[in-house]
């Protein structure tokens, strides 16, 4: 992937990638197109990662645009390893297949980034926006406007693996599939952490 920051006077890939996914998007989700049957909108819309059917359409494009954020729990961290910031700490520190904390943290892994929220939230989120659009307004009009809305849709977050535990877990105030389906906001709430834009 290029960097998405390395940017010439001529040439915008952040925006051209995130104008791209605005169209992509309407043209697959909007009123008159995506109208699909049950099974294959579910089809779809599922997850799953690199074997999702769809999700990938989103979160290789979205890379390019979305912010990404630090928790300060996740900023402590750093700092009390020794690190000054998440690009002075190793691949190690960062990345690890093993699933919860205290597997992560025996193979070395103490931050995780996390998309927030989950990408299948977001793919119901963008399919609602796009059926919502008037038929009657001029298709620039709302691909301008479905651009600003992805822009700020999710944030790929940066939170220390106990915190990614506390988001993905069941616990006694909500399941794992709530968890899943949860808005920015009330993810965001769950940590009750500060935020720093990267």
């Amino acid at each position: 992937m290029e960097d998405k920051n390395n940017v010439d006077s001529e040439y915008n890939i952040s925006d051209d990638i995130l104008d791209s996914t605005a169209r992509f998007m309407f043209n697959v989700f909007n009123s008159k197109s995506g109208n699909y049957c049950k099974g294959f909108d579910e089809l779809l819309m599922s997850g799953g990662g690199g074997n999702s059917m769809f999700v990938n359409c989103w979160t290789k494009p979205s890379g390019y645009f979305i912010k990404v954020r630090i928790s300060g729990e996740a900023e402590k961290k750093l700092f009390e390893f020794g690190y000054d910031d998440i690009n002075s700490a190793p691949h190690e520190f960062k990345h690890n297949n093993a699933k919860g904390a205290e597997k992560r943290i025996k193979n070395g892994k103490h931050l995780h980034l996390d998309h927030n929220p989950g990408n299948v939230k977001v793919l119901q989120l963008i399919r609602e926006k796009c059926r919502s659009y008037d038929t009657n307004l001029e298709y620039e009009e709302i691909i301008k406007d479905l651009k600003n809305y992805l822009k700020n849709i999710q944030t790929l977050d940066w939170i220390t693996v106990e915190q990614d535990d506390k988001r993905t877990y069941g616990d006694p105030q909500h399941t794992k599939s709530e968890k899943n389906m949860m808005p920015h906001d009330e993810r965001d709430a769950l940590l009750n952490d500060t935020w720093k834009d990267l």
